[in-house]
């Protein structure tokens, strides 16, 4: 995971004062391999990223600037498209190898109907220099988080965690008593609303819009729907749920990544890699966004072995795996933004690890 964070100024708005690095920092654990900063000349937009690297260790920092289209893009999660993205659109002047700059690509080529082309887990910030305007936009099933906040006199802050809009000094934390209410009857508070006052988050396959003038336009730009063209014989069924799997397979090319959200055990995915003929490293990131946690703790290298022999991939080296539950719920707390309602979520925190052994 990486992390986003950003203030847009109106034109014709006092630009308040702000600072960046603080908000950056506050998230420093989704984010440990490095950080980036953009601000417009005026100031009336800046954003600041924090990098977990993971595709293109060498060309993917963030901020990016597309020279072209003059926008600016941060973005947290994956495009697992990207390669057909990059193939399709090949006539923008890509500098990286990375994920991300497929966005820009798709955005130049295709206006706002970008979106729909996406197929990933992501939370995105994109700046039009010309338009002085900005669009943060959340992914279909709200996998990756965003936070927003709207500024007294105009304006919004945003950040991929509620704290760091708070270090801004631009929100006060207030807690939202009806919040609390529905949290207690429900287990959680229903979006766009949050437990703190005046903090929303983005809603699952929305899109937040707010043009120079401070017109803000919050509109859902996927739905789900029942599909009309699903197989009807089991014989069927099993061939397309199986074609659906090895399309993730090769979408993703990250066993961990398999593992953590379809819940699938080594054994079955072993012959799609096999099938798939994947040579890419699986890369085991564990705790590595748990900083000083993870020095204490001997988590269990050799269980990383034994499943990269397993899956016959090459180990990549990218952190150890914490496995002692206690020090993953002190993680999961200090880092959820919403209180761990039902145990199974800190069960599925700590047992991910185990099941890999």
């Amino acid at each position: 995971m990486c992390g986003i964070a950003g203030i847009y100024v109106p034109r014709g708005v006092t630009v308040p004062s702000i600072d960046m690095m603080k908000m950056a920092t506050m998230m420093r654990h989704r984010g440990p391999d490095g950080d980036g900063y953009w601000e417009s000349g005026d100031k009336r937009y800046q954003t600041a990223f924090r990098r977990l690297a993971i595709i293109d260790l060498a060309t993917g920092d963030q901020p990016l600037v597309g020279e072209r289209e003059g926008c600016v893009l941060s973005g947290n999660g994956e495009i697992y498209n990207y390669v057909e993205l990059r193939n399709r659109f090949t006539d923008y002047p890509y500098r990286t190898e990375g994920d991300m700059e497929a966005v820009l690509a798709a955005r130049a080529a295709l206006g706002e109907r970008y979106v729909d082309e996406l197929n990933g887990m992501y939370a995105l910030a994109l700046y039009d220099q010309r338009a002085h305007a900005l669009e943060l936009v959340r992914d279909r099933l709200g996998v990756k988080p965003l936070y927003w906040a709207e500024l007294p006199k105009g304006g919004i802050v945003y950040a991929s965690e509620i704290k760091p809009l708070f270090a801004s000094g631009l929100i006060a934390p207030e807690i939202d008593e009806g919040a609390v209410s529905v949290y207690l009857a429900h287990g959680y508070v229903p979006g766009p609303n949050t437990l703190y006052k005046n903090v929303n988050k983005l809603e699952p396959g929305h899109r937040l819009s707010i043009d120079a003038d401070g017109e803000m336009v919050i509109a859902p730009y996927w739905r789900p729907h029942p599909a009309g063209d699903l197989p009807k014989d089991t014989a069927d069924i099993k061939t397309y749920l199986l074609e659906l799997l090895e399309d993730s397979v090769r979408l993703q090319l990250c066993l961990r990544m398999i593992m953590r959200h379809t819940g699938l055990p080594v054994e079955r995915l072993r012959p799609l890699c096999q099938q798939l003929s994947i040579t890419m490293p699986a890369r085991f990131c564990g705790a590595g966004a748990y900083g000083a946690a993870r020095r204490d703790i001997d988590c269990g290298r050799d269980r990383q072995r034994r499943l990269a022999r397993t899956v016959q991939m090459r180990q990549h080296a990218a952190g150890n795996l914490v496995t002692r539950c206690h020090i993953q719920r002190v993680c999961l707390a200090r880092t959820r933004d919403n209180p761990a309602a039902q145990r199974a979520e800190i069960g599925i925190s700590t047992g991910r690890d185990f099941r890999r052994g």
